[in-house]
């Protein structure tokens, strides 16, 4: 290995982001194309989508909604209607999904019902928490009130994510979804109506200002990082990140997993992202262990813009979020349905547009008091 390569794995290993950002600066980077991001048509229907399985969970008489994955794409049959689900996920803005009291309630009934697969849980709490519950934890947290605009179907949703749900979910959002066959209808719609919940709660948790984090992975699949590659090339291309980005808001000061990193990275088995301008959503006060204060970073675009390889095949990248029209597709663009987007409250099940053709946001809760460049590492 070569000096430079162990100076790029010590400088992430002891955080030093401007370090790293000169070691994988990238040649060019193109100029981004900003604007209003509208709500889209797949976030529409991905939403109402969403609102008829919850409806199943209240309503006896709602129309049912199936699930069913075909050629490694997951479909749903809801009123005579066979929809592109996975077409749908990759082209909603996540960022965007509302829901009302009644989908909140609906999606308790989920949670407290028998069929529940993935249900919350609190340290020292024997079963479904109540925002009392929640509401006590927060108030132990570094920042009890950032979550106080999120009701209970969002803090639950979020508190599920925290646990080993996340697999789920991210797999699911990144378009892998082997893992759902011989699941049932009821399963699948669970799975998706807590990302969904998930999401529209953290759309909530205010804003902070810009800071940097860590975050290591294993080398996991060669497409893609590849993929990762290609777009620095390309002079820092937009991706849409569809999973969920977990770390923490604290440094580690964890001498052996700091030695477990540096191993990994040394080995070529790992890949270190250095995210910045990066806003976040603090989770620690709702999360399955408080301790790790967990600082979570919703489906987002994301511009990769420097890479660099070690000669043992470890992997380093620079990436920012952003909010840009640049390298969205048409589909993606696309806005017909913002008309039909709200529901009349008396309503137990919206119907879904027939027409089926489709092929971001984080922020914080951190706290203004805290530094800009709070630097940790994550893992999930």
């Amino acid at each position: 290995m070569s000096s430079k390569d162990e100076e790029v794995i010590k400088a992430f290993v002891e955080q030093r982001g401007e370090e790293l950002k000169q070691a994988t600066k990238a040649t060019t980077t193109v100029a981004l194309e900003y604007g209003p991001l509208i709500k889209n048509d797949a976030t529409i229907q991905f939403e109402k989508l969403i609102k008829a399985v919850l409806a199943t969970q209240t309503n006896p008489s709602a129309p049912p909604v199936d699930f069913e994955v075909e050629n490694d794409k997951l479909f749903a049959t809801f009123d005579k209607q066979k929809y592109d689900v996975s077409e749908l996920i990759k082209n909603a803005n996540m960022n965007h999904l509302q829901f009302n009291d009644k989908d909140a309630d609906s999606y308790m009934a989920l949670l407290k019902s028998d069929k529940c697969q993935y249900p919350p849980a609190l340290k020292g709490s024997s079963s479904i928490p109540t925002m009392a519950d929640y509401e006590e934890q927060e108030k132990k947290g570094k920042h009890p009130e950032a979550l106080k605009e999120l009701n209970l179907a969002e803090k639950s949703a979020i508190n599920i994510y925290t646990g080993g749900f996340y697999g789920v979910c991210n797999k699911v959002l990144r378009g892998n979804v082997s893992g759902l066959t011989g699941c049932s209808s009821q399963e699948i719609g669970e799975i998706l109506a807590t990302s969904a919940m998930g999401c529209a709660g953290l759309n909530k948790v205010s804003e902070s200002e810009p800071h940097q984090t860590f975050r290591i992975e294993e080398n996991f699949d060669p497409d893609f990082t590849q993929k990762r590659i290609d777009a620095v090339n390309s002079g820092g291309e937009i991706t849409q990140e569809m999973g969920f980005f977990s770390t923490a808001f604290a440094p580690s000061d964890d001498k052996d997993t700091n030695e477990m990193y540096t191993e990994l990275l040394n080995s070529g088995g790992g890949t270190g992202v250095l995210l910045s301008d990066l806003r976040g959503k603090y989770v620690a006060s709702i999360a399955r262990k408080p301790d790790e204060f967990e600082y979570l970073v919703p489906p987002t675009q994301m511009q990769w813009i420097g890479h660099y390889e070690t000669a043992n095949g470890s992997h380093f990248f620079h990436a920012k979020p952003v909010q840009t029209l640049t390298h969205l597709t048409e589909e993606q663009k696309k806005s017909t349905l913002l008309k039909n987007q709200q529901e009349p409250a008396e309503k137990d099940a919206p119907t879904i547009s027939a027409s089926v053709d489709f092929k971001k946001r984080l922020s914080e809760a951190k706290g203004p008091e805290e530094p800009n460049s709070s630097n940790t590492f994550g893992l999930k």
